[in-house]
């Protein structure tokens, strides 16, 4: 079975680091999404 993702980076920026403060790191975002679901493939 293959997964998929789609990222929405753009409300992760504004949601996430902007009105948040957080910092997110996406190269620790997408090695956990192939860890954890065996995803094949990522879409920013």
């Amino acid at each position: 079975m293959r997964a998929l993702a789609f990222i929405d980076a753009s409300n992760l920026f504004y949601g996430g680091e902007k009105s948040l403060g957080w910092k997110i790191d996406y190269q620790k975002l997408l090695n956990y999404l192939k860890d954890k679901y065996k995803i094949s493939k990522v879409k920013l």
